[in-house]
Formats: structure tokens, C-alpha cells, sequence
């Protein structure tokens, strides 16, 4: 038998975000019979206080530091993102590129682009949202690992594919990577705390079943130079006035360097 090597995977988070600014318009009258027309401009993108985030912002939780047994929030880290080295079968990660609104911020619809899951889930890695369970196969009886299985659906705290990675809408089911749409409406202009998205997906393993044949392969497609990559980005514009492609627009335009071939070394 030949033995197993070590995998190694290094995968990035990307942050790119667009500011937009929301308009309010009040019409008061004065003391006579005039018509007085007011107008004021909203908040737009509100900045937090000791801070760098201003609107949209992302992290996650820092995998280095990471200690399922401990109590308390996980640390977690933003932009950079994390390293997942020396990744073995049945290895399990734990990765949810979140989303967040700073408070006050205008109401807004956000999209997400992400590059790098299709490769993982075409060598048996399982992308899931809730967690990755083995149950026994109908047929050989064995642990089949459970498949791929994203936060997406059509309305709630969830994401909806609405583009591929070339701007098209046709068979969006074919791939994973592309454009997704937040189907609620992020609104924070009311709120004195910041609003948390649902992430796309939380966990990734690499299936503990694969063979060593199986295994070499997937260092073939894994362990490339650079190493293999998931990377995301976002872009929130105002909700009131435009409309799902106005936000898609902006992402195609201002996520554009975010694709496969950026450089990380391990």
C-alpha cells in the first residue's frame, strides 16, 4: 500500500465592498399656506466607533486559535483569512466567511461572490452550512459522508445563487462558485448593534473514505502553486430604489479581481 501523504491547502478570505447612499425626502409645510419642500440625505454607510468597518464588512472564525472545548466566543479574523495546512481524510474545518452591517447603516441588499468551492467539492471535499454527519450507504452499508449542502433557498436568512462567475444566468445549479444574493433585505438603520448575516456555508471535511489513489489526485488538484484558494467578497448598495441586477452590476464590476489566481504561500 502507499503511503498516504500530507495535504496541504491554504484558502483566503477577500473583502471588497461598494458604498452607496440612501436618500430621505420629507415634505413639511410652514406657518402660511406655502409649501415648503425639505430635503435630507441619509446616513449611507454609518462607520463604527474604534473601529475600521464602515457598511459592509466580513470575517471569520480564527482556525489557528480555534478550540472547540473552550467557552466563549472564538476569536475570530478579518480579511486575511486563514491558513488549513497538513489536512488529512476525515480532517474537518471550520469556516463561515459572516457578513456583517455596521449599526445605523442604510438599508441594504447585499451580494456575495465566491471563487474555489467547486474545485474542493469535485475531490470529495462537503461544503455544508449544518454539520457533516456519516450515515450508513443503502447499498454497501458503509459511512457515506454527507454531500455538499449550502445555506440557499428563496427567502429568509439565506443566500440564492443569481449568476455564475462570468455574469450569465443559465444553469445555475451547474457549479458552486458564482454570485449569491442575501434574500432579506440588511437593515441596520434603526439598529444600535450591528447586523449579522447568515454565512453561506460553516463547515468543510475531506471525506475520510477516499482511497490512496483517490488521495493523490486530490493533491494534484490541491496542492497547486499558488495553493488552492476559496475567496470572497461582498458588495451591499442601497435597498430603496434600485433593484437585484443594480447590486449584481456592482459586484460583477467591483469583485472582478477576485478569482482563482490570486497568489498565497503557505
Amino acid at each position: 500500500m502507499k503511503k498516504k501523504k500530507i495535504l496541504a491547502t491554504v484558502m483566503s478570505l477577500a473583502l471588497v465592498l461598494v458604498v452607496a447612499v440612501g436618500g430621505t425626502l420629507a415634505f413639511l409645510s410652514d406657518e402660511t399656506e406655502t409649501l415648503t419642500n425639505t430635503f435630507s440625505v441619509g446616513p449611507g454607510y454609518v462607520p463604527e466607533e474604534g473601529t475600521t468597518h464602515q457598511g459592509l464588512w466580513v470575517d471569520e472564525i480564527n482556525w489557528a486559535t480555534y478550540d472547540p472545548e473552550s467557552e466563549g466566543e472564538p476569536e475570530r479574523i478579518e480579511e486575511v483569512g486563514n491558513q488549513y495546512l497538513d489536512l488529512l481524510p476525515g480532517s474537518l474545518v471550520i469556516k463561515d466567511p459572516t457578513f456583517h452591517m455596521t449599526a445605523g447603516s442604510v438599508k441594504s441588499r447585499v451580494v456575495m461572490k465566491i471563487v474555489g468551492l467547486d474545485t474542493l467539492n469535485a475531490n470529495h471535499f462537503t461544503i455544508s452550512y449544518n454539520e457533516i454527519t456519516y450515515t450508513p450507504d443503502s447499498e454497501t452499508g458503509k459511512p457515506a459522508i454527507s454531500p455538499t449542502s449550502l445555506n440557499v433557498g428563496t427567502n429568509g436568512t439565506t443566500w440564492k445563487k443569481i449568476a455564475n462567475l462570468d455574469g450569465t444566468t443559465e444553469n445555475l445549479g451547474a457549479n458552486l462558485d458564482g454570485y449569491y444574493l442575501y434574500n432579506e433585505a440588511v437593515d441596520a438603520s434603526e439598529s444600535e448593534q450591528q447586523v449579522d448575516l447568515e454565512p453561506l456555508f460553516n463547515y468543510i471535511e475531506l471525506d475520510k473514505n477516499v482511497t490512496d489513489e483517490q488521495f493523490e489526485d486530490i493533491q494534484a488538484a490541491i496542492n497547486t502553486t499558488p495553493s488552492h484558494q476559496i475567496m470572497v467578497g461582498g458588495v451591499a448598495t442601497q435597498w430603496d430604489n434600485t433593484n437585484e441586477l443594480d447590486t449584481l452590476g456592482k459586484a460583477v464590476e467591483l469583485l472582478d479581481d477576485i478569482h482563482a489566481s490570486a497568489s498565497v504561500e503557505p
